[in-house]
């Protein structure tokens, strides 16, 4: 890794656990990722890891009553669901993602926003992978850090021989794109001989890669998957949902301190649990910006001030 990703990362670990302790001390700390157990369950003979990755995946639907229905914005499902930090750095061209531990039972995210991350598709997948590996992987696994590379998270599950990205890599996919819903779309809009393999991409949001292998495996690989073909340009709905707490940077601050940790730190000022110098220097502006962004973060993370709404 590069000494610029290395900066980075322990950037993000600043950032992510600056903001869990300012929720906790404002009292609006989501804790709900806690709620599921980690295993150690990386397959067994007759029951390999993808398959445990799809069981997981599976489950963690059904805790979150979520159906079959697609997740809109894996950055919201991770922020406001789980309660996960997102922090978005650059990490140059091979790093995808990585999990970090940043305090005591506290984990956070740190995505790559450059790279194979451009595409809102690709960055989906990441951050699908990366809340495996932090719900689910004992810390023995993660060790403090775990770092994924784009080369893994594009190889399908089962053909990978590390057990513990099997499991993540399956997981990702079948949390995007649950394989009954998916087969379902793809024979309703014609299959292979119709806009079938199109449309599983377009409603659940996922790479052509990972819809392709889904949907192959879904059908029991009856059909050569030569004949699984579409295209994977992300529809502008997908793109602004990953993407506007980088492209919306109204600080013009760091991206690692845009989206929801200026809001966090914006009402930790209101609230004089920083001052507003200090509020100034967290997100690397002047006091008089931090002041006049107040009204611009409540609207664009009201769950970061409801509670102060209602004080």
């Amino acid at each position: 890794m590069t000494s610029s990703a290395v900066s980075a990362i322990a950037e993000a670990a600043w950032v992510a656990q600056t903001q869990v302790r300012l929720e906790e001390a404002l009292g609006i700390r989501n804790r709900r990722h806690l709620d599921f157990e980690q295993t150690t369950n990386y397959g067994l003979p007759g029951y390999p890891a993808y398959r445990h990755g799809h069981y997981l995946a599976q489950r963690t639907r059904q805790a979150l009553s979520l159906g079959n229905e697609p997740i809109t914005s894996m950055r919201e499902f991770c922020e406001e669901t789980l309660g996960i930090p997102v922090i978005q750095v650059e990490l140059g061209e091979w790093v995808a993602g990585v999990t970090v531990e940043v305090a005591t039972n506290t984990r956070a995210i740190v995505v790559n926003i450059s790279g194979g991350n451009r595409d809102a598709f690709m960055r989906r997948s990441t951050l699908a992978h990366e809340v495996g590996h932090l719900l689910y992987d004992p810390r023995q696994q993660l060790n403090r850090l775990r770092v994924d590379e784009y080369d893994d998270l594009a190889t399908p599950a089962h053909a990978i021989e590390d057990r513990v990205e099997q499991r993540a890599n399956a997981f990702a996919v079948e949390l995007l794109a649950p394989h009954e819903a998916a087969r379902q779309l793809f024979v309703e809009r014609g299959g292979a001989d119709g806009t079938g393999l199109q449309a599983v991409i377009d409603y659940f949001g996922i790479s052509f890669t990972a819809a392709r292998y889904q949907i192959w495996n879904a059908i029991d690989r009856s059909i050569p998957l030569e004949r699984l073909t579409a295209r994977a340009r992300p529809q502008d709905h997908w793109v602004g949902a990953e993407q506007y707490t980088v492209d919306y940077n109204f600080l013009q601050t760091s991206d690692s301190r845009a989206g929801r940790f200026s809001a966090v730190v914006i009402r930790a000022a209101q609230e004089r649990l920083v001052s507003w110098d200090t509020a100034a220097e967290f997100l690397l502006c002047t006091e008089a910006e931090a002041r006049a962004a107040a009204d611009t973060v409540r609207d664009l993370f009201p769950s970061v001030f409801a509670a102060l709404a209602s004080s």
